[in-house]
């Protein structure tokens, strides 16, 4: 996860990194009369990357089509990029950089995705992977990987970057977050409007219902069904949520800190991914104990992406096969 949490931070890193590496070799790049360099002919290769149609279905599935074709240009347009092309050798350079190039245009275009709609895309580190190898092969190789020992020390390197780069970004962040924390807040003031909503959803539903919820979607679902019985939920599937800690808190408006669930309470399994900063674990035997299902997966992305990488996780959707059969 280092790895991707710098490219978040900075999409081109690695590329900054291979131009120093390439640099400081005393040899450069052959070229041959008449010919386009590798670096161009990579670079116009690049160029064309949205148009390929190999590449439609996994950009589809990443949400990231919109994004793809500026943050290609975005990171093209780096000096970094540049360089790191132009001392490229053909053959043996042509696997970890093509792999850099791709993992660039990748968060790139996430951060594009996020700036547009406030949100990390909803993307699981597994379909990630699966872009960037789309990519990769695109560009003309299949093998994949920096150097051990350049990662190791972009990693050193980065970590400092990474940490600097959150402090001077922490206003920023804080607007970006913010909302979520105002939603929660305006719940605990004005639930029952959603929670009302809720109920009305499940009245328009088979009986045997699994509820799944995630995040504030949690919260508002554990607190309609601890206020009041509904024989029509069988499950209560519960994605990201918060409400664990909201009881811990003595936050749950239905249910004071202390007091156990009620008699009436569907089995509830609690999927979290540890990277998510906002899932909360209740099988603790001072919160809910056995009365609660936590279940962990492994989203594949960091820290920042986590909270909304869950739908597109083989992992939950196998947790929601067990639950509906």
């Amino acid at each position: 996860m280092t790895r991707w949490a710098l490219l978040t931070a900075d999409p081109t890193h690695e590329l900054r990194l291979l131009a120093v590496q390439y640099a400081s070799r005393k040899d450069r790049p052959a070229t041959v009369p008449g010919a386009l360099p590798y670096g161009e002919r990579l670079r116009r290769t690049a160029k064309a990357l949205a148009e390929h149609p190999d590449l439609e279905s996994p950009l589809r599935r990443a949400g990231l089509q919109r994004h793809f074709p500026p943050a290609v240009a975005d990171v093209l347009g780096e000096e970094d990029t540049r360089l790191a092309t132009d001392l490229a050798r053909e053959r043996v350079d042509s696997a970890e950089l093509c792999a850099a190039l791709a993992r660039a245009f990748v968060a790139r275009a996430s951060l594009r995705y996020e700036a547009a709609g406030g949100w990390p895309p909803l993307m699981s580190g597994r379909t990630r992977d699966a872009l960037v190898t789309a990519v990769t092969a695109r560009l003309g190789t299949l093998e994949l990987g920096v150097s051990d020992r350049l990662v190791k020390f972009g990693m050193r390197l980065g970590l400092r970057f990474g940490a600097s780069t959150m402090m001077e970004r922490r206003h920023d962040i804080v607007l970006e977050r913010h909302a979520l924390a105002g939603d929660v807040l305006h719940y605990l003031t004005r639930g029952q409007r959603i929670r009302d909503f809720i109920k009305a959803t499940i009245a328009q539903a088979a009986d045997d219902v699994v509820l799944v919820a995630h995040s504030l979607g949690g919260i508002a679902s554990l607190d309609l069904l601890v206020g009041e019985h509904i024989p029509a939920v069988r499950t209560l599937l519960t994605v990201g949520s918060q409400g664990p800690l909201l009881y811990e808190i003595g936050s749950l408006p239905s249910l004071p800190f202390g007091e156990p669930l009620p008699d009436w309470m569907p089995r509830w399994v609690n999927v979290y991914d540890p990277r998510d900063a906002l899932a909360y674990v209740g099988s603790s035997p001072k919160l809910f104990g056995d009365r609660i299902e936590d279940v962990r997966i492994d989203n594949g992305v960091p820290v920042l992406d986590a909270h909304s990488a869950y739908f597109d996780s083989d992992e939950f959707y196998d947790v929601l096969d067990s639950c509906l059969s």
